[in-house]
C-alpha cells in the first residue's frame, strides 16, 4: 500500500510539473520598441467632480521596458517617473505624490485568456498609485486623490497575419474615478480624471 501511495504522489507531482511547464511554454510575451524614456503628453486633461473642474496640460515622463514581458495581469511594462503640468484653468495641481507610479497590464483585447499572437487589438494599462493634490477657488478647496487609473492603447497589425503590431500614438483615459484621500469638507468625495495622451509610436511584437 505504501509503495502505491508513493507512486500516486510521484505521479501527481510529475503531472503538476508538466502542467506548469506547459503553461509556461504557451505564455505569450511582448517586446516593445523603442521603449526607454518617453514623454506622454496631453494638452487637455480634466480633473472634475461636484462643482470642481480643473483642466491642465499634463506631461508624464515614463520609462517603458523593452521586454520580453510576459503578457499577464499585473505584469509591469514600465513606470511614470515624473509628472509636469501647465496652463491650468479652474484651479491647479498643487503636487503629485508617490512617484514613481508603476505601469502594469490590466487586460488585453481580446482577453488574456483568449489572446493569441495574431488577434490582439489593444492593451488596457493601469497606472498604479496615481496621486494628485488639487487646488481650486484660490486654495479654499484643496483635495488629495489617489487611485489606479486605466488607459487603452489600440494595436494595429503591421502586416496581415503578422505578430508585430503598431501601438497607437494616442492613449485614452475616459472618466477614470480617483478616490478621495484627504482635504477640506468641500472636496468632492470622488474625483474624475480624463484625457487623451500622445506617445511616440511603439512597435510591439508578440511571441
Amino acid at each position: 500500500m505504501l509503495k502505491k501511495t508513493k507512486l500516486a504522489v510521484a505521479l501527481v507531482v510529475a503531472l503538476s510539473a508538466m502542467g506548469i511547464a506547459a503553461s509556461s511554454a504557451f505564455a505569450i510575451t511582448a517586446s516593445v520598441s523603442p521603449a526607454g524614456t518617453q514623454n506622454v503628453t496631453s494638452s487637455s486633461v480634466t480633473f472634475g467632480g461636484e462643482g470642481v473642474n480643473i483642466v491642465c496640460a499634463l506631461t508624464l515622463r515614463t520609462s517603458l521596458l523593452g521586454g520580453p514581458i510576459t503578457v499577464a495581469r499585473g505584469a509591469q511594462i514600465g513606470e511614470v517617473t515624473e509628472v509636469r503640468w501647465a496652463s491650468c484653468t479652474g484651479g491647479t495641481v498643487e503636487r503629485v505624490l508617490t512617484v514613481p507610479w508603476r505601469l502594469t497590464i490590466a487586460e488585453t483585447l481580446p482577453s488574456i485568456a483568449t489572446l493569441t499572437t495574431r488577434n490582439a487589438t489593444g492593451i488596457l494599462l493601469t497606472i498604479e498609485g496615481a496621486s494628485f493634490n488639487l487646488s481650486a477657488f484660490g486654495g479654499f478647496v484643496n483635495c488629495l486623490y489617489r487611485g489606479n487609473p486605466g488607459a487603452l492603447m489600440a494595436l494595429t497589425h503591421t502586416a496581415r497575419e503578422s505578430t508585430t503590431y503598431t501601438g497607437s500614438s494616442l492613449v485614452a483615459l475616459s472618466e477614470i474615478r480617483l478616490p478621495f484621500v484627504s482635504g477640506s469638507g468641500l472636496c468632492p468625495r470622488t474625483g474624475t480624471f480624463s484625457g487623451t495622451f500622445s506617445i511616440a509610436t511603439q512597435t510591439i511584437t508578440l511571441a
